[in-house]
């Protein structure tokens, strides 16, 4: 029915049947990747951050990067189908759908799909994990880009599903930093192509560059200028791998002053030049 698993992955992205590849018992782990998993068979008590949560046959579990994971105990027979992926890759599959699907991801990382949701899960989950297996290295990353936003999608729709049927209430404490932070994403997914500088930002929610750049930093842990460069930066990466427009047309259409100006941005924000990153792809594509 499906490819055994042996040592599957890339630079990018991996798949494991053990968790205990990735994190240990009895001991925090802060996470550098992202993580979708699902429990095939057996349970385990994992602490997330300061949460606490019983993982079973045939639930879902959304883990990402900075998360504290800890595996507390687990049964003998405890077995997963895991996606291992890199913050980068979660970034360019999850474009314009993070300040809906994403958040709500992180506020309920733990799912236990109907079962008419959960076959639909299965079938992506093998789909996804035999695509990894068999797709031409020429196509991988960008197969696994659109299967990765897919999945995020189809797992959104069926915890929503279950939250809405079993009348629980969506987790999520909306302050008032927390309302301006979304109100701030929505107008990078947005202008973030044609609109680089804090200011336009501020000047758009009414209120000033430096409570904009507080509320990011308490949210994000980063720069409000920081989160839009690298906006900036995930929209160029997937244009540059995927559009058939040249470095010319690239730089109008995200208004640099010209191709120089859009080189030296890239460079100065990825340590690469736009020709190296495009031979870096294709390497990775190939190797």
């Amino acid at each position: 029915m499906t490819h055994k698993i042996n040592n599957l992955n890339t630079n990018y992205f991996r798949i494991t049947e053990n968790l205990l590849e990735e994190f240990s018992i009895g001991t925090p782990t802060v996470s550098r990747n992202a993580y979708i998993i699902l429990c095939e068979q057996g349970l385990a008590e994992i602490q997330v951050n300061l949460s606490k949560v019983l993982l079973q046959q045939d639930e879902v579990l959304c883990l990402f990067p900075s998360d504290t994971v800890s595996i507390c105990r687990k049964s003998p027979d405890f077995r997963v189908l895991c996606f291992t992926f890199s913050d980068e890759f979660m970034c360019m599959a999850s474009v314009n759908i993070e300040n809906v699907v994403m958040r709500f991801m992180h506020a309920n990382f733990h799912l236990k799909p109907k079962p008419e949701s959960l076959t639909v899960i299965k079938r992506w989950f093998y789909f996804i994990k035999d695509m990894f297996i068999t797709a031409d290295k020429e196509v991988k990353h960008e197969l696994m880009l659109m299967q990765l936003r897919c999945i995020y999608l189809g797992i959104y729709s069926a915890g929503k599903k279950w939250i809405r049927e079993n009348g629980i209430k969506y987790k999520e404490t909306l302050t008032r930093s927390t309302v301006l932070f979304h109100k701030f994403v929505e107008l990078t997914i947005k202008y973030s192509a044609r609109e680089r500088e804090v200011n336009f930002y501020a000047d758009k929610m009414c209120i000033s560059s430096k409570y904009l750049n507080t509320i990011v930093k308490e949210i994000e842990h980063k720069t409000a200028k920081e989160y839009i460069d690298e906006r900036v930066i995930t929209q160029l990466k997937i244009k540059i791998r995927t559009s058939t427009n040249s470095i010319q047309e690239i730089s109008d259409e995200f208004r640099f002053t010209n191709q120089s100006h859009l080189g030296r941005y890239f460079k100065r924000l990825t340590g690469m030049t736009i020709s190296e990153y495009k031979k870096q792809q294709f390497s990775n594509d190939y190797s």
